[in-house]
């Protein structure tokens, strides 16, 4: 973001356009200056979507770490918000019944390739999480159950795009990690 911000200053120094250069100045400003806003990766249907789903985060989890560095021509994708909010949606969830209270975001794309990671403190009792276990399974059998579309449709998305998904538990931290090739999101 700070590159196309630099870039166009530039451009507006270059033509002696300093009134249009301290409007857009004053703009960056005002947009550093809303709080409400996290992610501003220039996409306003994928930052929306984080936007709404972090800020409930931040205002029912104790600790909320993101690292989210999607370039501004990632093209929308229907898949990758529902992917993403899904699984947040689940992490929120397990994550507000436990004591720590914590949730972990890491997404960026690389080459072509969307990398996705999202932690959470967890209850090994907690019956969310067994949900979320038996349905993101990669070798889960079909089974018919009425509750949990969510979660089918994450596993349907990750095998629609070729992509790939771990999940690994470490004492009182759960993690899902996603993989996918965005060539192939329409």
């Amino acid at each position: 973001d700070m590159k196309h911000h630099i870039n166009e200053l530039m451009i507006l120094a270059n033509k002696n356009k300093a009134e249009e250069m301290e409007r857009y100045l004053l703009k960056m400003d005002e947009f550093l200056q809303n709080p409400e806003e996290i992610v501003a990766s220039g996409n306003i249907e994928i930052d929306s979507v984080l936007n709404y789903l972090l800020l409930s985060a931040k205002e029912n989890l104790t600790t909320v770490n993101t690292r989210i560095m999607l370039p501004e021509d990632i093209k929308h994708s229907f898949d990758i918000n529902v992917l993403l909010g899904n699984l947040l949606e689940n992490a929120i969830e397990a994550a507000k019944q436990t004591e720590k209270k914590y949730l972990g975001v890491d997404i960026s794309l690389k080459k072509g390739i969307l990398f996705i990671q999202i932690e959470n403190s967890y209850t090994s009792d907690s019956m969310l999480l067994k949900n979320i276990e038996r349905k993101l399974s990669l070798n889960v059998q079909k089974e018919r159950i009425h509750h949990g579309i969510g979660l089918k449709n994450v596993k349907r998305i990750i095998e629609a795009h070729n992509g790939s998904m771990e999940i690994h538990k470490h004492e009182d931290i759960f993690c899902v990690k996603a993989m996918l090739y965005t060539s192939k999101l329409k």
